[in-house]
């Protein structure tokens, strides 16, 4: 059963023991042993009831509205959502919930809100960590509803010759490669949120896969859409390539459903790996490692992973403290031992060492616990908030020359918003994905919230670390999208001619502002 104040399924959760385990490591990295509190059940909600009175019978039977599915599907998975959710308010909970099946019943949906003064707010997995989702003010509206897309979650047109398919934007991570599995391809794109996001969501959010070097951002396989808006239709065609005016697809990806809703799209496929080599490599610094990273990029090996631990990152990952390098090459058809080869001996020119941690069996053990870390984190951040803590992440991207000064400028504000609370941090980083120009470092920080709320450090340490960014020349995010959360930084980023543009969109496709108000712009 999904989580209604957490991430994922209940069942999945930490339990006793492993929460014991993470009191003991916070407590040494924090000072104090935190206390962990259970969430308030849904029976014990606050949620005000339903304003819809009415809908029009087709709509009335693809319709819920009980406390379950709205309280799913008023919040996302953000840290001052969670703990809203923990609590259990829900005074901002969505009236009513429509899961439509096909493109006809998306615009009877819409139409519906634009003649009864409703909202809609597009709703893939519900994965979104910059308020993508909500809470959604719900005094400002006279109907808030969510559109979920789980049933627009056909498979057609499958071209095994052209590798590219035809697919619904409910499809969730695991659904989706399930229906390529028997043909043997791949979207090959794995985020962290893989089991519990879309197809749609990954689109509407420029979502940038597991996939470290490369093609690994979502637009870079759509081959066409079809999105529904208030004002009509949209649907492009798949094409090998081509050269005539803007990618109207492209205008989409990113938007957030502030434009419509996008109810499938074309992919362009992969064959499944079959070959596999990877190996740990340890530095003595992080800028070594660094400069090994983008020696590594421009060798044009193509490793499949190449993402970069601090000695703090390598220490929540249950490994010893280091600096290291997680490498791996994959391949659909021919070994790759010889591409890891050739990579260690490219990264052992800066310094890089090939760590022994195969316990004779042959195996990347720092690899597997990195993997494993990476799938719970989710889990282990819900345990953390549930300790009265604080806990996010913080991502950017920013060329290789400018990334000693972002790290500064960062860490510099973590520590501005620590000393002015009275709080403690630990604060580690990695390098997720890696480009010729640059990389997109990933910080996270769990911190004691020192003199104020939780939501109100979260809130102040936020604002600092997205400034720093903006300050530094990084980007305001590199894969979670801008939600409402990085809407100030969004806006001043791209001007006034950029944000004069998107208005322009926006008005176009949704001319009653029925569409996921907050959203990119205010």
């Amino acid at each position: 059963m999904r989580n209604h104040a957490g991430w994922g399924e209940i069942e999945h959760a930490l339990g006793a023991v492993e929460r014991e385990s993470l009191a003991s490591l916070l407590k040494i990295a924090l000072g104090a042993r935190p206390t962990y509190r259970e969430a308030s059940p849904l029976s014990a909600a606050r949620m005000p009831p339903s304003r819809l009175s009415h809908l029009p019978t087709p709509l009335a039977a693809i319709a819920a509205d009980d406390p379950l599915a709205r309280a799913l599907h008023s919040y996302g998975r953000s840290f001052p959502e969670l703990v809203r959710a923990r609590t259990g308010d829900f005074s901002d909970a969505v009236d009513c919930v429509l899961f439509p099946g096909s493109e006809a019943e998306v615009a009877e949906v819409l139409d519906f809100a634009a003649r009864s003064g409703a909202v809609v707010v597009p709703y893939g997995g519900g994965s979104s960590v910059v308020g993508g989702i909500g809470p959604v003010p719900r005094h400002e509206y006279q109907l808030v509803l969510a559109l979920d897309t789980a049933r627009l979650s056909g498979v057609a047109d499958l071209d095994v010759l052209s590798q590219t398919a035809r697919l619904g934007a409910g499809l969730l991570g695991p659904a989706l490669e399930d229906a390529l599995r028997p043909h043997g391809l791949t979207l090959r794109h794995f985020p962290q949120s893989f089991e519990f996001s879309s197809l749609g969501g990954w689109i509407a959010t420029r979502s940038g896969g597991h996939y470290a070097v490369g093609t690994t951002h979502i637009e870079d396989f759509v081959a066409a859409v079809t999105a529904v808006a208030p004002s009509g239709v949209l649907r492009t065609y798949p094409l090998p390539a081509s050269g005539a005016g803007p990618a109207l697809e492209r205008l989409f990806a990113g938007s957030e459903g502030a434009f419509g809703v996008i109810t499938e799209a074309t992919m362009k496929l992969a064959p499944r790996p079959e070959y596999r080599a990877s190996a740990s490599v340890v530095f003595a610094t992080l800028e070594a490692a660094l400069a090994g990273l983008a020696a590594l990029v421009r060798s044009r090996l193509n490793p499949s992973n190449c993402r970069v631990l601090d000695e703090n990152e390598s220490l929540r990952s249950g490994m010893t403290p280091k600096v290291r390098m997680l490498l791996a090459f994959e391949s659909p058809n021919v070994s790759v031992d010889g591409l890891l080869a050739v990579g260690l001996a490219l990264l052992a020119d800066h310094g890089g060492m090939r760590e022994d941690d195969t316990g004779g069996g042959g195996r990347n053990l720092a690899g597997e616990r990195w993997r494993s870390s990476f799938i719970r984190a989710p889990y282990f951040a819900d345990a953390i908030i549930g300790m009265g803590l604080v806990v996010e992440t913080f991502e950017t991207a920013v060329s290789y020359a400018g990334f000693g000064t972002l790290d500064r400028e960062v860490r510099a504000a973590i520590a501005r918003v620590l000393a002015a609370r009275g709080a403690r941090a630990m604060v580690s980083c990695r390098v997720t994905h890696a480009y010729s120009d640059g990389l997109a470092p990933y910080y996270t920080v769990v911190a004691t919230p020192g003199s104020v709320s939780p939501v109100a450090f979260w809130t102040e340490l936020k604002e600092a670390v997205t400034q720093s960014f903006v300050d530094s020349g990084g980007a305001v995010t590199h894969h979670h999208g801008v939600g409402r959360y990085h809407r100030a930084a969004f806006e001043e980023s791209i001007g006034e001619r950029g944000r004069a543009a998107l208005w322009v969109l926006r008005r176009h496709f949704d001319p009653q502002g029925v569409m996921n108000p907050g959203v990119l712009l205010g």
